[in-house]
């Protein structure tokens, strides 16, 4: 059995984007997508991505993201980003389950107005 430990929820999802390799661009099929990685299928047999390879995703529509595949199976590859751009973030937060939307508004909406009360209140004492 194995359990995962993991900071960063991941949808599983299915779309195509691509890669690109050796100055090849490749279709690949994104599996799952949080905003520290994902795991993807690639759609030509034979094709593996090297452990450690820095590679350049495209997301349609979304981003290019530059990557670090850091494990592999068969045709399918897990991939960590060296940094996940705000338009990602943003589309990958948009297709979580709607409790993390609620978990994560009111823990961002509670920061911010603990910080207006601190912020006020030290107008006042001042």
């Amino acid at each position: 059995m194995v359990i995962e430990n993991r900071k960063n929820r991941r949808q599983k999802i299915d779309f195509l984007a691509s890669v690109r390799l050796n100055d090849r661009e490749f279709e690949i099929l994104v599996k799952d997508i949080s905003v520290k990685g994902m795991k993807l299928q690639t759609r030509h047999r034979g094709l593996h991505l090297p452990i450690g390879k820095e590679i350049t995703v495209y997301i349609p529509f979304i981003a290019d993201v530059e990557a670090i595949v850091i494990w592999h199976e068969d045709e399918t590859h897990g991939l960590s980003f060296k940094h996940c751009p705000a338009v990602l973030q943003q589309f990958v937060e948009s297709i979580l389950p709607v409790g993390d939307h609620i978990h994560k508004t009111f823990t961002t909406e509670s920061h911010s107005l603990q910080k207006t009360f601190e912020n006020e209140s030290r107008l006042y004492r001042d």
